[in-house]
């Protein structure tokens, strides 16, 4: 975990070992990482056919959209936005970026189609912990929830639930991903 003080100059690579290869949701904690071809194959990711495992929540209809074949195209991965990313086997993903010295913080706009469809998977931008309970404290547009929902990959998996009621100070690691339960058309600012 880092914590910037005055100035920092170049990049850095942030690494998570993962321990299957069951899904897991992530967000890149750097700035400026690209998703070709080269990062899929650096990164050990699955296939399945045109299909590449990593992809994001689609709000409106409750659906997953995935990644083609990378070699086509590149993307930056988004600050703050979350991914499931499943690797081949199990292994290290890597980010390589710059570290994000934003002071005014990362703002991800929520998705609030409707009542039934408010689910946004966001991911935590830097390369520090986050403190759920500030987090949560600090966010009007899922002030009616107040709580996050974190995959756990293990076993079966299961969405597990952090909120304020329960255990205090739960962190978020670096580049985890997470889903929010949007209360209102707004944004989510990580500070």
């Amino acid at each position: 975990s880092l914590i910037a003080q005055s100035t920092f100059s170049g990049t850095i690579t942030y690494t998570r070992t993962l321990t299957t290869n069951n899904w897991y949701l992530m967000a890149s904690p750097v700035v400026g990482e690209t998703y070709d071809g080269t990062w899929v194959s650096n990164n050990g990711i699955a296939s399945n056919g045109n299909n590449t495992a990593i992809g994001t929540y689609n709000t409106s209809d409750n659906t997953w959209d995935y990644f083609q074949a990378a070699s086509s195209s590149a993307t930056t991965f988004q600050n703050g936005q979350g991914y499931a990313i499943k690797r081949s086997s199990s292994g290290d993903v890597s980010f390589t970026g710059t570290l994000n010295v934003d002071d005014n913080g990362v703002n991800v706009v929520l998705s609030l189609d409707d009542e039934n469809n408010r689910f946004n998977l966001l991911g935590n931008p830097y390369p520090s912990h986050i403190n759920s309970t500030t987090f949560l404290n600090n966010q009007t547009a899922i002030s009616e929830t107040q709580q996050i929902w974190v995959w756990n990959q293990a076993g079966g998996g299961a969405y597990e639930v952090k909120n304020l009621a329960g255990p205090q100070d739960f962190y978020i690691a670096p580049g985890q991903g997470f889903f929010v339960n949007a209360t209102s058309a707004g944004t989510v600012t990580f500070d």
